[in-house]
């Protein structure tokens, strides 16, 4: 199956393959009786060539035999040839003919000496040329309407065969650069023609399509619509449209109205060669459909928590759901589900089991990991009905936080030489400070991220899972960040406060005029030997204030209101008050009005449009704040007026322009797009015709046909239900010149009726350890009435959602996503050949918080998950509430809600709740010991919010002493003071134990006459264990320390170089000859010029490079230059790009690509955004709303192009 069916331009033709040496031959269009159709040869062998053009007797059934037109090939008639047999004859006859030459007269003689030459004394003839054995014939059912011969010529430019699909057959040749003629063939009338062309004993056709017809071909689900024009942009009334599938059966049969308009429901056949006669001719339409629809149902699944031990309970639940008329319904699908979790690294499953669905469509289960020693990704995997759905969590041996530092300081600026002032907090989950015995700060800059090319460079098409969206979280990496503040030290107090000044140095290295940003870390350290980062970042920017205007329309009818909003902003989005500033508008090169203006205490201006009721066309405004160093920051806004005569142009653009002021809309709200039409876009170079509407979701809906005047008009559309979750404006319209046009409008369909909200009704904000919680809640739909639902509830410590954030997407973003339009459009045009071929390329455990105001009798285990229920039902009113008893964490928990109903609704809530008390226990011990080990527990106790002082007592024992035992002290008991914090030591001895096992120990909490036990386990390991030690030398040398009876193993070094050095070893890699669509010439020409950049950098500093260097220096340069070279051929008049060279066609989407590539090449190298303002100032026309994806691509392709140019 053709990988990317219509992206290439071309019509193919293989003629010779295998070992023999061919030639090809590619017609990459239709043609017009008024032009010399081109046909493209591209030979090795240089002998004529012989072309002749064709015409089937039988049209009709001469396509109906061919499966793909597009590589047509009729079996040719052969005959022997007589002169090759005879001059073989005579070559092979050895008799002795001096009997003619003697028998001669003199005079005859004489004659044939003067005119033949020779003379040569010899008994035999000279043997003769031999022509070929068969004399190639055209083919039957065909006549011959001219020939022409081609002979090659040494100037025939030799290049590379661009035809992909046919690179297998590179191989065969001496080399894949080819000979290539282009030969212009006599003008033919309308008709449908195959060209024989034949060089030797090869033979090839290739077909050609000449007319005066452009038709054009949606597709959606089961329906075709065909709209069929003249080259002069006018409608083909009757024109036959007979349809082919792929066994070469007339499906159907139809003609077109009066519009050229006609429809077909009811189309079962994805693959379809449409042929259109009228006559102005024969137009071909091949169309391979490809439904975006997805047809399965969808799964969310998810588990309580994104992060587990070894040995821990995964509970997880799903949520399955049928998509169907945009609404997301029960799955009739009741069957078991089955549920595995596997490690990702090797698919070794560690736990399955099978559950069953409840009457709201879910599904819920809990399963043990049992995969010693085998940390990772794990894949919860649900399979039903042969298809997986899965889920991702992690497992391994995680310390969670203890505390977290709070870096104070309201600065979001910095530059070189300031001062910045810092307070510091350090604060426990559990409450209370920790006491830091070590903590300093280092200061970093950084200039500029990787773009994703570098990391793709060397891969050829595979490109990388980053690229194309499989790995979210690798993200982007620093680039050489510079410590320009290292090791200073700081001081915390026993409140845990530390106040602290760094200094950013000055005449820092580095281009003045880029952006940089200052990273201030600090490291802390606690009596208990944790360690925590804590961080801020701030930006050297050129103003500290960050101009936002936007107006509240796209466009707007004359005389009526649109709002010009001004924002002032700190760098992070905060507001930043009173900010003066100037709003200039103009309408073209003119200067409309100026006007002073002054943001409020919310950091918002208010700005009307000038009250000019003559005013029409594309007005922009620019916005300039100053901040309080007078530093000024520019943003630019644009409003389209619209005048209020029909037809009145309003904006200069090239292309077909859709305006509208609504992206997202409701149930039975109008839908407002005006329509700007480019000059001279109808029949004969008038400003009139037909432009044809097609409303489309996962089907199509409507289409219409608009009697267009002018270049401008309104379309006005009311959503309708059956539309579902988006419906898509595709306005489409035929140019006399360029052929059909099409410009699509995506709007998003809000229906608040699909989302249930989560009313949290009562809970306890503090609740001790042991205790018991109730959570009461109740859920209603968007209208606040009560709605029976099935909720899942998750109470999971924030220290591990701090350690590790959840997954899962969102709800409404799964379940309801904005879909592709499925809708695909082919053009007569275009009929081609296409194909791609693909390159090959290729410590300590967690630290528990316990603490009680009254008795336990049992001891209370440490869980992350204090509680989860996956199918809690609400009653008639909504409610419901749950109770639990909490586990011995003293921490702040996250309480989640999802809700789930039977009428296809979802909603989701979170709150949270602390556990925290005036007395806090923290307990550390290693994850593991080894058979025979000694080894400590480290006791930790703080007086958080006691007033008084307060005896404590803590007591420990093991449950096993066969296990293990406590030697020595085995309790503690002190006075202690209101924050006042104590840490002791047990030591503990591992027995002699032959295999691993599980073991736990008992501690006890006593204070205030309130008793606490606890229970932790710990995994003893075999003896001969091996445990990995890391160090981090500071010299070249450095000594290991073991423990006795210890030995080494083994040793692995790891030498970390920054970012240049990577480059070096990488270099051969990267190095790439710019190939394919423009995403991957982009990718290899970057990664070609910042080789190419860095080593004449390095040489220009006197470096010696190494010959294999010097090699790929040359290497880059040349295909650096080769490739933006080739970029140039993939760029469309109008400035902006196409996915491949020729296309004609800007694609929103790469243009975007290609920019925010360059925008990011420019910091690295001396690619110049300015060559490309061409592209810039198209994509400022494109109407992009901003926040949206696209929106945040061009305001960074902005910020880049604005601020240098």
């Amino acid at each position: 199956m053709n990988k990317f069916p219509l992206l290439l331009l071309m019509l193919v033709s293989l003629v010779e393959v295998a070992f023999a040496k061919p030639f090809y031959l590619t017609i990459r269009r239709d043609f017009s009786p008024s032009e010399n159709p081109k046909l493209e040869v591209n030979y090795s062998v240089e002998t004529p060539i012989y072309i002749k053009i064709l015409e089937p007797e039988d049209k009709k059934q001469f396509i109906a035999t061919q499966i793909d037109l597009r590589r047509a090939w009729k079996k040719p008639g052969y005959e022997y040839n007589p002169a090759h047999f005879m001059t073989l004859g005579f070559n092979e006859d050895r008799s002795n003919f001096d009997w003619i030459r003697t028998n001669l007269n003199y005079g005859v003689k004489k004659d044939l000496v003067d005119k033949l030459g020779g003379a040569t004394d010899s008994p035999y003839l000279s043997p003769g040329k031999l022509g070929p054995e068969k004399l190639i014939q055209i083919p039957k059912g065909f006549k011959l309407r001219t020939e022409v011969v081609l002979n090659p010529e040494k100037q025939d430019a030799k290049k590379d065969f661009d035809v992909p699909g046919f690179e297998e057959y590179n191989s065969y040749m001496d080399s894949s650069r080819l000979n290539t003629k282009v030969v212009d063939l006599p003008k033919l009338p309308s008709g449908f023609y195959l060209i024989q062309v034949i060089q030797g004993n090869n033979e090839g056709q290739v077909v050609l399509a000449v007319n005066d017809v452009i038709g054009y071909m949606q597709r959606s689900a089961d329906t075709l619509v065909y709209r069929v024009f003249n080259r002069q942009a006018k409608p083909i009334a009757d024109a036959q449209v007979s349809v082919r599938n792929l066994a070469g059966n007339w499906v159907n049969d139809v003609k077109t109205d009066a519009n050229g308009e006609v429809r077909i429901d009811n189309v079962k056949e994805n693959d379809l060669l449409t042929v259109i006669n009228s006559p102005q001719g024969t137009a071909i339409i091949d169309s391979e459909y490809f439904s975006t629809q997805v047809s399965f149902p969808d799964m969310y699944l998810f588990t309580d928590r994104p992060l587990y031990r070894d040995g821990d309970t995964v509970s997880f639940k799903g949520i399955l759901r049928n998509l169907a008329n945009g609404r997301s319904n029960l799955s009739p699908d009741k069957t078991g589900v089955k549920i595995e979790i596997y490690n990702t690294a090797d698919s070794k499953v560690s736990a399955s089991t099978t559950v069953k669905f409840t009457g709201f469509g879910t599904f819920d289960g809990s399963l043990k990991i049992n995969s010693p020693d085998s940390p990772g990704v794990y894949r919860v995997v649900a399979k039903l009905s042969k298809i997986e759905h899965a889920s991702e969590i992690r497992v391994k041996e995680y310390v969670k936080p203890i505390y977290f530092l709070k870096l104070m300081n309201d600065q979001e600026t910095a530059k070189q030489g300031d001062t910045l002032k810092f307070r510091v907090q350090a604060e426990r989950y559990a409450g209370g400070a920790p006491k830091i015995i070590m903590s300093y700060v280092n200061v970093y800059r950084n200039r500029v991220e990787s773009s994703q090319w570098i990391d793709d460079a060397g891969m050829g098409e595979t490109g990388s899972t980053v690229t194309y969206g499989d790995d979210g979280s690798k993200g982007a990496r620093s680039m050489a960040p510079e410590t320009i503040v290292a090791n200073q030290e700081i001081k915390f107090d026993e409140k845990g406060f530390a106040d602290f000044e760094v200094k950013i140095p000055g005449n820092l290295p580095g281009p003045k005029n880029l952006n940089y940003s200052y990273k201030v870390e600090v490291y802390s350290q606690d009596a208990d030997d944790n360690v925590i980062y804590g961080s801020k970042s701030f930006f050297d920017l050129a103003s500290e204030v960050s101009t936002q205007a936007r107006f509240n329309k796209i466009v707007v009818e004359t005389g009526k209101e649109a709002i010009l909003t001004v924002m002032s902003k700190t760098v992070s989005g905060k507001a930043m008050p009173d900010i003066d500033g100037e709003v200039k508008y103009f309408l073209g090169d003119k200067t409309i009005q100026t006007k002073k203006i002054k943001t409020n205490a919310k950091g918002v201006a208010k700005v009307d449009l000038p009250e000019d009721a003559n005013l029409v066309g594309e007005m922009r405004a620019e916005v300039t704040l100053w901040d309080k160093k007078r530093n000024p920051d520019k943003q630019f806004a644009d409003i389209v007026l619209v005048g209020k005569t029909p037809g009145v142009s309003a904006v200069n653009n090239d292309e077909i322009r859709l305006l509208t002021n609504q992206a997202e809309v409701g149930q039975n709200e109008t839908i407002k797009i005006f329509v700007a039409m480019p000059d001279k876009w109808g029949a004969a170079g008038s400003n009139s015709g037909q432009v044809f509407l097609t409303l489309a979701g996962n089907k199509i809906f409507k289409t219409q046909v608009i009697p267009a005047n002018g270049r401008s008009f309104w379309i006005n559309e009311k959503v309708l239900a059956e539309y579902g979750n988006q419906i898509y404006f595709v306005i489409s319209y035929a140019h006399p010149e360029r052929g059909w046009i099409e410009k699509r409008a995506p709007f998003k369909i809000l229906d608040p009726d699909k989302k249930l909200k989560v009313q949290w009704i009562s809970k306890t904000d503090n609740v001790i350890p042991g205790a018991e919680q109730k959570i009461k809640f109740k859920i209603a739909n968007s209208a606040g009435k009560p709605v029976k639902a099935e909720v899942a509830l998750a109470v999971v410590d924030q220290a591990v959602l701090d350690l590790q954030p959840e997954f899962r997407p969102k709800l409404d973003d799964f379940f309801y996503p904005m879909t592709r339009l499925n809708l695909m459009s082919f053009y007569s045009s275009h009929f081609q050949g296409y194909g791609y071929g693909e390159q090959i390329a290729k410590l300590f455990k967690p630290n528990h918080v316990l603490a009680a105001n009254k008795n336990q009798s049992k001891p209370m285990d440490i869980k992350d998950t204090a509680f989860w229920k996956a199918n809690i039902v609400t009653n008639e009113a909504g409610e419901a509430e749950v109770k639990f008893n909490m586990p011995g964490n003293q921490t702040i928990w996250r309480v989640t809600a999802v809700v789930v109903d039977k009428e296809g609704r979802f909603g989701e809530s979170t709150t949270q709740f602390k556990s925290q008390l005036p007395v806090s226990l923290l307990v550390g011990y290693p994850p593991f010991l080894r058979s025979t080990d000694k080894s400590r527990i480290r006791v930790n106790i703080t007086g958080n919010e006691i007033t008084q002082e307060t005896p404590v007592k803590y007591s420990a024992q093991s449950e096993n002493n066969d296990i293990f035992t406590f030697t020595g002290k085995t309790d503690l008991s002190i006075s202690l003071k209101p924050k006042q914090q104590v840490s002791e030591n047990l030591n503990i001895t591992v027995g002699d134990v032959g295999k691993g096992s599980m073991t736990s120990f008992i501690g006890t909490l006593e204070f205030n006459k309130a008793k606490l036990g606890f229970k932790d386990s710990i995994r003893i390991l075999p003896k001969a264990t091996l445990v990995n030690d890391y160090y981090f030398p500071e010299a070249s040398s450095f000594k290991l320390a073991f423990e006795k009876d210890e030995k080494a193993q083994g040793l692995e070094l790891s030498v970390y170089n920054d970012f240049t050095s990577i480059l070096f070893s990488n270099m051969e890699w990267m190095v790439q000859y710019p190939y394919g669509c423009v995403e991957q010439t982009l990718d290899t020409t970057l990664s070609n010029k910042v080789i190419s950049d860095v080593l004449q950098s390095y040489k220009s500093k006197g470096a010696k490079l190494t010959d294999v260097q010097e090699k790929v220096l040359k290497a880059a340069t040349d295909n650096a230059g080769i490739g933006f070279k080739r970029l140039a051929q993939f760029q469309a008049k109008t400035g902006g790009f196409g996915w491949f060279a020729d296309s004609g066609e800007s694609d929103l989407n790469m243009t975007l690509l290609v920019m925010m590539n360059l925008a990011l090449s420019e910091r690295v190298t001396f690619i110049s955004l300015y060559d490309f303002r061409v592209t810039y100032d198209w994509l400022t026309t494109k109407n992009i709303l901003p926040g949206s994806p696209q929106g945040i691509v061009l305001s960074f392709i902005e910020s880049v192009f604005v601020r240098k140019y």
